[in-house]
């Protein structure tokens, strides 16, 4: 049986996670002077876009559809590799230039096995503007 606490009748250990994790988030707040680092700050409509399309890449492989609405017209990776942009998490390094229709970044790709530290390898991603919005014609893995 679980011990309870006697101030809010919820078991002990949970009230030491909500604890943990208030201190945590006292803590994080302190050591940002009380602000959160905004990836994209600076960053303007179209370059945000990119950023977001990037960002959910990787959750879009759950769908094939999803996963194909990401990629520009006949530039999507074959479906048997789909399952492969699960394995990682994507985001962009250092800047995205944007030229036109086009926009060139490095992305940063993260695997982790297991306990081992995660590994990142960065490769040079590209999209272009279609009619609706972004989308990814270039985006190599490891």
């Amino acid at each position: 049986m679980k011990k309870r606490s006697s101030t809010t009748g919820l078991p002990g250990e949970f009230c030491g996670k909500c604890l943990l994790a208030l201190v945590i988030l006292a803590t994080a707040w302190g050591c940002k002077r009380g602000g959160l680092i905004d990836p994209s700050a600076g960053l303007d409509e179209d370059q945000k876009a990119v950023q977001n399309l990037v960002y959910a890449l990787a959750d879009s492989a759950s769908s094939l559809d999803q996963f194909r609405g990401m990629f520009a017209k006949d530039k999507a990776p074959p479906s048997t590799d789909m399952a492969k942009y699960k394995e990682f998490m994507f985001y962009v390094v250092g800047d995205i230039t944007i030229t036109g229709t086009t926009a060139n970044f490095t992305t940063g790709i993260e695997t982790q096995v297991g306990e081992a530290e995660p590994v990142i390898v960065e490769k040079p991603w590209t999209a272009v503007k279609e009619a609706d919005g972004w989308k990814l014609s270039d985006a190599p893995l490891p």
